[in-house]
């Protein structure tokens, strides 16, 4: 008695075309995001060679504090304005109070205007309200700001 060959043999064929799918797509991946990917250089300065006593010491400058210009919108109808760093480290707030109607648009308009005169150099201001003002009051106070101020963001309080 022959002990247990059902009669299959060992040979069996492997289908490898859906892991060659697979490869394929992976490396044409790899290729496509490598080519976004891009390497900064750095450029390293060598320093002349000399006597350091010789070397002109530079007094340091302390770096620029930007000016930011921020309006808050508080739900008494009143507008905040306030007015942070520069050259002169400024910390300044200017309260608008409300009008009858709501808001006081043309007096916002009229501040800004001053600021914007007073400093050049502000581009932008950043809009916060507080969770009880109304969206289409926000909005009027953004087209408000950008006529005086060429960018007004709105950001989260």
């Amino acid at each position: 008695m022959s002990g247990g060959s059902s009669g299959t043999d060992g040979d069996f064929e492997l289908n490898i075309a859906p892991i060659v799918d697979c490869f394929t797509v992976l490396i044409a991946y790899l290729l496509v995001s490598m080519s976004f990917i891009s390497l900064g250089m750095f450029e390293v300065g060598v320093a002349a060679s000399g006597d350091p006593a010789q070397a002109v010491a530079q007094p340091e400058t302390p770096p620029a504090v930007p000016l930011t210009l921020s309006l808050t919108l508080n739900s008494s109808n009143a507008i905040s304005i306030h007015l942070t760093g520069g050259p002169t480290h400024l910390d300044q707030t200017t309260m608008i109070d409300p009008k009858s109607s709501g808001y006081d648009l043309d007096l916002l308009k009229t501040d800004l205007q001053k600021l914007r005169s007073s400093y050049p150099e502000l581009k932008e201001v950043n809009i916060t309200a507080e969770p009880a003002v109304k969206y289409k009051a926000i909005v009027k106070a953004i087209e408000a700001a950008k006529t005086e101020i060429p960018k007004a963001f709105l950001a989260s309080s």
